[in-house]
């Protein structure tokens, strides 16, 4: 994986070079406060979404709406006990429904990820508001 070291101020622009590529489950992993965030609310301004991206840690599953019509789901599994808990606020229904799935802390439900998920793995440096990111897509 190669990694490309991207700031604040980059960060739209970068995301624009690789988000058409983006289907089906994506994982974005990285440490607390690595901006996992702030990399779904870019998406949400390239793809066009009509709500403002927040933090899905307590509502667990927000879905934004696109001008082209289909939904996005933007899912954190932060606060997710157990696998078990993923079924049962309907994980694989998500999953299968076709749908873009961007996923928070997907490490904590390793067993439902399927093989052909995107990833995203980000980093976080030194340096204030520069990450490194990777991309498997």
């Amino acid at each position: 994986m190669e990694w490309t070291e991207v700031s604040l101020e980059q960060l739209d622009d970068f995301v624009a070079s690789w988000a058409p590529r983006l289907q089906g489950v994506v994982c974005i992993e990285g440490p607390m406060g690595s901006g996992k965030t702030t990399l779904v609310a870019s998406l949400g301004r390239f793809f066009g979404w009509k709500d403002r991206v927040q933090s899905p840690t307590f509502g667990l599953i927000h879905e934004y709406g696109t001008a082209a019509g289909p939904c996005v789901y933007h899912m954190d599994m932060y606060r997710i006990a157990s696998e078990a808990e993923a079924l049962d606020i309907g994980l694989l229904e998500y999953f299968d429904s076709g749908a873009l799935c961007l996923v928070e802390w997907s490490e904590k439900i390793p067993t439902f990820i399927p093989s052909h998920a995107q990833r995203i793995l980000l980093k976080r440096t030194t340096r204030e508001n520069v990450r490194l990111m990777g991309l498997s897509i």
